[in-house]
């Protein structure tokens, strides 16, 4: 991660002024919605491990919309969350986010197509559908639902996976894998499987050298 935040920014890890979105807006003095629509050309932003890095001065900022998501959602909140299994997949499945997302514009609910992230959540990819069913899956007494009614879950199980092994994945995702140059690069099994089919994310967690554990 270093190495590649490094090569992207052009700056050694070391000497970067990292700091959390909570510290950024304590240091910049902006308020939670002006850091989470703070604009910021393309090219200072890397997407690494499931987190967002913008380069903002000489600060490189981690996950600015949080402060602004905690701020706005809270316990007088009125969510609605709707809930459904489907087979479709990839661009099928997108298209039924889009034409709801048009009724939800038509509405007034959503005020611009690229809000669409903000409402819908879907599993894009078969390891992300593992951890979607640890975050979201409940009985109507509150406890988890067992993750073996899980598709790709038993997948992993019948190719000869643990449990406990499967767990581990999810929990701990950052992997090393070798490139084609066979130098050692670590990414997110979330990142990697993104929108492949089973046999593709099985093979790939197969090609996988190591598992960085983070304590």
């Amino acid at each position: 991660m270093k190495e590649v935040f490094s090569n992207y920014f052009r700056i050694n890890f070391e000497d970067a002024e990292i700091i959390g979105s909570f510290d950024a807006v304590s240091i910049l003095g902006y308020a939670e919605d002006e850091l989470f629509n703070l604009w910021i050309d393309e090219a200072d932003i890397l997407s690494i491990n499931g987190q967002m890095i913008k380069k903002f001065g000489k600060y490189f900022i981690i996950n600015c919309d949080i402060p602004a998501i905690l701020h706005k959602n809270n316990e007088n909140t009125d969510i609605a969350v709707m809930v459904f299994r489907t087979h479709l997949w990839g661009k099928d499945f997108y298209n039924v986010i889009e034409k709801m997302t048009e009724v939800l514009l038509e509405e007034g609910i959503l005020r611009s197509e690229s809000q669409f992230s903000h409402v819908f959540h879907y599993s894009k990819g078969p390891c992300e559908q593992i951890l979607d069913a640890i975050g979201f899956l409940y009985d109507s007494k509150g406890n988890h639902l067992p993750l073996e009614n899980i598709r790709f879950y038993n997948f992993l199980l019948d190719k000869g996976m643990l449990s406990n092994e499967i767990n581990s994945l999810i929990k701990e995702p950052i992997l090393q894998f070798r490139n084609r140059n066979g130098k050692i690069e670590e990414k997110s099994i979330f990142q990697v499987t993104m929108n492949l089919s089973y046999e593709k994310s099985w093979e790939i967690i197969k090609s996988a050298t190591a598992q960085v554990l983070l304590k």
